[in-house]
């Protein structure tokens, strides 16, 4: 099969046996080639559940990817998000394993507190799995401000697929103006999650996310060396 650069090379139309150059791109192959980008695009960009096992690396991705969909769900549509974090055996390798999942108010309130009423509370997407990776407190620099969601006083919600449940026990709470908390009237600075791999303690990696504007960062083992002196 030819690449999409030597298809743009072709001559197009009368000019195709006068064996002259042409300067500039003609409408058709404009288009062909945005069409070809647009294509390319696509593949590249699978949806967070899906993205490759990397080990740390994946799971700073789809950590990241997770949080930063929650928080701007809840400012663009102005409504409430809660991201809950389960523990789980991955059954294909053994691993110890977390599942994250973004559930967002259909009234735009706190109206409803059936966080498990799917009605009430519409998951934003399948969750995503952070395989081979635990909560681990121990790797939250001292000297910070950052609190881990394991610390959370919200209560769990349960999801089901199929005829399984999930129940996420660890979770915290975005608001319309990007807002993170962990408990009604407790606005830490950061929100962290810290991941390791059991396996791997020595190559952790800690998401936090500000309680005041919901930005997103991931801090590896340098950085959090950095924070602790």
């Amino acid at each position: 099969m030819k690449n999409a650069s030597s298809m743009l090379s072709v001559p197009i139309g009368n000019n195709a046996h006068t064996g002259s150059r042409r300067s500039a791109f003609s409408l058709i192959e404009l288009l062909l080639t945005i069409s070809i980008m647009a294509l390319l695009t696509g593949i590249a960009a699978p949806s967070i559940g899906y993205l490759a096992d990397g080990g740390m690396t994946s799971v700073e991705a789809k950590s990241e990817a997770i949080l930063q969909q929650a928080l701007q769900h809840a400012v663009t549509q102005r409504t409430f998000v809660r991201v809950g974090l389960a523990s789980y055996t991955d059954t294909a390798s053994g691993r110890q394993s977390l599942l994250c999942v973004a559930i967002a108010s259909t009234t735009g309130d706190l109206r409803s507190e059936e966080f498990d009423d799917e009605a009430s509370w519409r998951q934003l997407a399948i969750p995503v799995a952070l395989r081979g990776v635990k909560l681990d407190d121990s790797h939250i620099p001292q000297s910070s401000v950052m609190v881990s969601v394991s610390q959370s006083s919200y209560p769990a919600f349960e999801r089901k697929s199929g005829n399984s449940s999930t129940v996420f026990s660890h979770v915290f709470q975005i608001d319309p103006q990007g807002q993170v908390t962990l408990g009604k009237s407790v606005y830490p600075r950061e929100v962290v999650l810290p991941l390791a791999n059991p396996q791997r303690p020595g190559n952790p990696v800690v998401i936090s996310i500000s309680g005041l504007t919901g930005k997103v960062r991931a801090m590896r083992k340098e950085q959090l060396i950095a924070l602790n002196k």
